[in-house]
């Protein structure tokens, strides 16, 4: 994501510690990781203020694409 024209800096901050997130979380992506080892990254949003997102909705998310959730 990126911002275009002027933007407000509490908008660019969001943009950027969310970017911060998002390679935090690719750094842990690998074969057999679970979800909980991406949510030991979440305290990074969180120290920045903004809340994340604790619950997943829709398909489940397992070891496969669409799986039931365990």
């Amino acid at each position: 994501m990126f911002c275009v024209g002027k933007t407000a800096s509490h908008a660019q901050r969001l943009v950027d510690v969310t970017q911060q997130c998002l390679y935090k979380g690719i750094a842990v992506v690998k074969p057999k990781a679970t979800l909980g080892m991406w949510t030991r990254h979440s305290t990074f949003a969180e120290k920045n203020n903004y809340s994340v997102v604790r619950e997943y909705c829709g398909h489940g998310i397992g070891l496969k694409m669409h799986e039931e959730r365990r």
